[in-house]
């Protein structure tokens, strides 16, 4: 109260916080897609700082990962009155393949070097193994396709060691 008798008063509204945000993973592969939560918070919307890296639903909060770029998005959910929760996800790039000789094999070739051109190490596999097989040669991130039988259905694969182990794969013929 003021010495003329006068009373000022303001209302202050205090809104509630979002509940953090969590996922079943920070970390994911180029090409992939993860959803965030923010449960019990009120309506809000989703942004990522990075849209070059991931992109987020507005509404639904899924979050996907660009192809072929790997970088960090900060995602954010924002309730109407302003108040908001952040949550770092790192998008680690796919493995690029290099299959210089073409995606294909000729029973009784020499075998051929594929060449994984991005990233770190990891492991090659073949999808099915009766069609062509790879291994991991001594000069990694190479491997070294052999032709086993002719077929088709067959892919060869690249899966990073680290986490997230992120996979990419190469359709295959032996002919």
């Amino acid at each position: 109260t003021a010495s003329t008798g006068c009373e000022d008063s303001i209302t202050v509204t205090v809104n509630p916080m979002p509940a953090a945000i969590t996922s079943s993973s920070d970390n994911i592969c180029s090409g992939t897609s993860v959803a965030l939560a923010s449960v019990g918070s009120p309506a809000g919307t989703w942004i990522s700082s990075n849209r070059g890296a991931a992109s987020i639903d507005p509404v639904t909060g899924v979050v996907t990962a660009a192809i072929g770029v790997g970088g960090v998005a900060i995602d954010t959910f924002k309730t109407a009155a302003g108040c908001f929760v952040t949550y770092t996800m790192t998008v680690t790039e796919a493995p690029v393949l290099s299959f210089p000789s073409g995606a294909s094999l000729c029973i009784g070739s020499p075998s051929y070097t594929v060449y994984m051109t991005s990233g770190g190490g990891g492991n090659w596999s073949s999808t099915n193994t009766g069609i062509a097989t790879v291994i991991n040669s001594s000069t990694v991130p190479d491997g070294i396709v052999s032709a086993v039988a002719v077929g088709t259905n067959d892919s060869i694969c690249f899966t990073y060691a680290t986490t997230p182990m992120c996979r990419s794969c190469q359709s295959f013929t032996v002919n």
